[in-house]
C-alpha cells in the first residue's frame, strides 16, 4: 500500500466502491427512471461520489474491450452458481 492509499478518507473509499457498483448497474439493459433517480440522488450526496464515479468511469472506458470480456466471464459465471 502506498502512503497516498493511507491518505484515503472512508468517504472516499466508500464513493469508490459504490461508483463501481453504480457503473456496473448502469450498464446492464434493466435500466429504470427508478435506478437513474436512485443514480442521480447518490451522485448528489457527497462531493467524493462524483469524483469516484467519473474515475470508475475513466478506468471501464480505457478496458474497452478487456473490460467487455470480463463482464461476460463474471456472467457465465453467476449463471453457474444459479444452476449448481
Amino acid at each position: 500500500m502506498s502512503s497516498s492509499d493511507k491518505d484515503i478518507s472512508r468517504a472516499e473509499l466508500d464513493a469508490r466502491a459504490r461508483a463501481s457498483e453504480w457503473l456496473a448497474v448502469l450498464k446492464r439493459p434493466e435500466r429504470t427512471p427508478e435506478i437513474e433517480a436512485a443514480f442521480r440522488a447518490w451522485l448528489s450526496a457527497h462531493p467524493a461520489n462524483r469524483k469516484a464515479f467519473d474515475d470508475a468511469t475513466c478506468i471501464w472506458e480505457r478496458l474497452g474491450p478487456a473490460g467487455q470480456s470480463l463482464r461476460a466471464k463474471h456472467r457465465r459465471i453467476k449463471a453457474v452458481k444459479r444452476v449448481a
